[in-house]
């Protein structure tokens, strides 16, 4: 799946690909691992350049162990 750049992006899609759960995810966004939200009324929005980036570091942390 293509996603334009500069895309926003759901929590639900981030779960998607990255196999974690929301609880997981935000542990990481606490750590500085993936960027805060960008909030749009009520919705929590992620560019997806920090969703790919955020990828990486799992792939990254993952292979170190």
């Amino acid at each position: 799946m293509h996603i334009e750049s500069g895309a926003l992006v759901t929590m639900n899609f981030i779960e998607a690909n990255t196999g974690y759960k929301k609880t997981y995810i935000y542990e990481q966004i606490s750590k500085g691992n993936l960027a805060p939200a960008i909030k749009r009324g009520r919705k929590s929005l992620w560019r997806v350049e920090d969703v790919q980036q955020f990828q990486r570091f799992l792939l990254e942390t993952a292979s170190h162990h």
